[in-house]
């Protein structure tokens, strides 16, 4: 009789085991393929959509500025050149849209869809106006002027309306995350007390769960620190700031004509390219103690500074911009180098009597601005 127990307990253990090493195969299946449906909708997808809105707000800045240096230098009017520049935002439109109708989520996207309709009915308007004849240009001209402002706040309102539901919608998958990396440690501790028998599923349950860890920490081309990680930090090091004064540095920048970069040599060299900025911000990240660096974009990187005043700021951000032009990466179709360079904006807490995450990024987005204007290859500070 005690044999028979013995027999159906070792019996009902086989069959149990059996049915959790199913269970657990099941569950690692569909957190594998969770995995990758993240990664895609926190990285891939968001990304071409936030480049698609930077090419808008860009396209419609140069509009403004032909029409502000043709009134500047007295120039006639000459429909075809503004004409041209509506039909490329026209396909801009149809680029954003598909990025956005590509994006897998659960919010409500209509807010958004509307505002890209605003935007495309303005661009829509602007070329009629363009198209029309007209009899005299002195009163013409405001009139399309009119129009282009009207066209820059539509843009500017989907790009903020883009920009807070792409923000949201990592949040929403972030948390996702966070669910799955609970469920995946519940699993490892079944793995744990079944250690002898599951040793094989364990393994690959530490794998999964490495996995997530760098996925919501670190880029996985770079392997710089993610954009999330740059929100939290920043908040972290601005709220030590607020508290104790201790100086903070905040350096952001690109890469100069990188789209120009990509399309002569290829996404394969610039994936290359990107790594190898990253590479030589990690060494100097060893040689500066206290500097952190991030990839906060396709060709964008920010890097965080404890203990610099604001009258060495700038120096930093030139020590980082020398350091990757002597990278010497070739760079055939740039308008400025024959190799790669970087423009760089910079802002230092302490201009600021209550710095917040919000104003310190906005502030040196401001300054990468005012250096592109300025020829790019250069650094500029945030002048309050």
């Amino acid at each position: 009789m005690n044999f028979a127990k013995s027999r159906t307990f070792q019996a009902t253990l086989v069959l149990v085991t059996a049915v959790i090493l199913i269970g657990l195969g099941s569950s690692l299946v569909k957190f594998k393929q969770s995995i990758r449906d993240i990664q895609k909708n926190i990285s891939t997808t968001p990304h071409e959509i936030r480049y698609q809105l930077h090419q808008s707000i860009h396209q419609v800045t140069l509009l403004e500025q032909e029409m502000r240096l043709r009134k500047q230098h007295s120039l006639s009017y000459d429909s075809r050149s503004l004409i041209n520049r509506t039909e490329q935002l026209k396909y801009r439109v149809i680029n954003i849209r598909g990025t956005w109708d590509a994006l897998d989520t659960n919010l409500d996207k209509s807010h958004v869809r509307a505002e890209i309709g605003e935007f495309e009915e303005q661009i829509l308007t602007l070329e009629s106006l363009l198209k029309n004849a007209f009899k005299n240009e002195i009163t013409f001209m405001p009139k399309v002027a009119q129009q282009i402002l009207k066209l820059k706040f539509a843009n500017t309102q989907m790009f903020a309306s883009g920009s807070k539901f792409l923000r949201l919608h990592t949040e929403n998958y972030v948390k996702k995350l966070s669910t799955i990396a609970t469920a995946i440690n519940a699993l490892i501790v079944v793995f744990i007390s079944m250690l002898l028998i599951l040793s094989y599923s364990l393994i690959v349950i530490f794998k999964q769960r490495n996995t997530l860890n760098r996925l919501s920490t670190e880029d996985p081309l770079t392997k710089l620190y993610n954009r999330r990680q740059f929100n939290l930090h920043l908040c972290k090091l601005v709220d030590r700031y607020n508290n104790s004064r201790s100086p903070l540095t905040l350096v952001v920048f690109d890469v100069d004509f990188f789209k120009m970069f990509n399309d002569n040599r290829g996404h394969i060299a610039g994936d290359k390219a990107l790594t190898q900025i990253a590479e030589r911000l990690i060494a100097l990240y060893s040689e500066t103690l206290g500097l952190d660096a991030y990839r906060v974009g396709g060709e964008e990187f920010a890097c965080l500074y404890c203990g610099l005043d604001y009258s060495d700021s700038l120096a930093l951000a030139e020590d980082i911009r020398k350091t990757i032009e002597k990278l010497k990466i070739p760079h055939e179709t740039s308008d400025i180098s024959n190799c790669i360079t970087v423009s760089i904006g910079v802002v230092n807490a302490n201009q600021f009597e209550h710095a917040t995450s919000d104003t310190m990024y906005s502030a040196a987005d401001q300054a990468l601005y005012e250096a592109k204007k300025r020829g790019r290859n250069c650094s500029y500070q945030y002048n309050t």
